[in-house]
């Protein structure tokens, strides 16, 4: 799956008490934006042979690559139960990439940056052709984005949120995926309805029934609030589809 980061060697973490004593690098916070090229974040938890680290956060980056380049996202829920009552029947998410092109991805890129936070690795991975992103850092002024969320008329916006977990990468990871259901629901709804009487009452049952492409999206920023213990991302993806 794709927005799953791949697991470590089996090495416990240690739950920090203050996840905001770290402070990322700007690349981390603010990806480099280059018109054509991507780049993505990767995560590990560190193993013994530093270079085992690097290369499974490597992979990481490139799966996450892989999807921002396009990823099928079904999702369906549902509600059912009497006209004063309901109660929610679950929540299923399927993702999908064209794995067949992960070799090819792989082979093109590499780690431009190496970050130690929490008893994870944090690398940056681009292009390998790119000899340097550092002036391409993204410097445009989001505001509060992880309280309004940005609006224009070149992309779709979404924000996605998530906990403080045992592990702080997942709480990065979560807000990603988060981010990228909400999108998802912006630009797909499909509401089923069903109904069955039994003599005397009627049940009503409502499908939510969501099956997107998105294709070309990337995260453009990503935040702390250390006063809720919150992780915020937010991504975007084009309105034209490029």
């Amino acid at each position: 799956m794709v927005l799953t980061a791949l697991s470590g060697c089996g090495r416990p973490d240690i739950k920090h008490e203050h996840a905001n004593q770290v402070e990322y690098p700007a690349w981390f916070y603010n990806p480099p934006q280059i018109s054509g090229q991507q780049f993505a974040v990767g995560f590990c938890q560190p193993c013994m042979n530093i270079d085992s680290s690097i290369e499974l956060a490597r992979l990481d980056a490139i799966w996450q690559i892989l999807g921002m380049e396009e990823v099928r996202i079904n999702m369906k829920s549902g509600v059912t139960g009497l006209d004063t009552t309901y109660m929610h029947l679950g929540y299923n998410v399927g993702l999908e990439v064209d794995s067949s092109r992960f070799k090819n991805i792989s082979e093109n890129f590499r780690v431009f940056e190496k970050f130690y936070a929490n008893q994870a690795l944090v690398v940056l991975v681009g292009p390998k052709g790119n000899s340097d992103y550092s002036g391409k850092i993204s410097d445009s002024d989001w505001g509060e984005w992880w309280r309004e969320i940005p609006h224009d008329n070149t992309y779709f916006y979404s924000v996605g949120a998530a906990p403080e977990y045992y592990y702080e990468t997942s709480s990065w990871q979560r807000a990603m995926g988060n981010a990228l259901l909400k999108l998802v629901e912006q630009l797909s709804l499909d509401i089923n309805a069903y109904k069955k009487y039994d003599g005397r009452t009627v049940r009503k049952t409502y499908v939510e029934e969501n099956d997107v492409v998105l294709s070309n999206w990337e995260i453009i920023a990503r935040h702390y609030s250390s006063s809720n213990r919150t992780y915020h991302v937010l991504i975007r993806m084009s309105k034209n589809g490029g």
